[in-house]
């Protein structure tokens, strides 16, 4: 995906709150105990799900449901587990779709952060920053 991909994609969203979005676009997000898995995205006979660990913190909860997202929008006929892998192209896409979309929420609250105070008041490590930083939209 392009930049241009991302902002066309964002350009479309009412809201940047990933749980919101989900539920305006009708996909169930079920917040769950998965041991070691911190969530996944699937579509059951056409109905796309989202599944977040419930051990994990609120910012953590967001950015993985706002990767979960991403894959639901850009990868809907793929069913993933969350990764930070850089290395995989669907989990490239969906980290730097989360990174843009918690970014762009922030800098509405935040209008003279620069990209690294956004981050971390956004709850985004400094690896996803660095490992999506060529497709950073803001």
């Amino acid at each position: 995906m392009t930049n241009d991909d991302y902002i066309e994609i964002f350009n479309k969203l009412e809201t940047y709150n990933p749980f919101e979005i989900c539920e305006q676009k009708n996909i169930t997000v079920l917040i769950e105990p998965l041991g070691t898995v911190e969530g996944y995205y699937c579509c059951i006979r056409n109905y796309p799900f989202v599944f977040i660990s419930s051990d994990l913190g609120s910012y953590e909860k967001r950015l993985v449901c706002a990767h979960e997202l991403g894959h639901a929008l850009i990868h809907p006929e793929i069913n993933l587990f969350y990764t930070f892998s850089p290395v995989e192209k669907y989990e490239r896409q969906a980290n730097a779709f989360a990174v843009n979309l918690l970014l762009m929420s922030a800098s509405e609250e935040y209008p003279d952060y620069d990209l690294y105070q956004l981050a971390r008041v956004a709850g985004i490590p400094t690896n996803l920053i660095e490992a999506a930083y060529e497709n950073i939209i803001i």
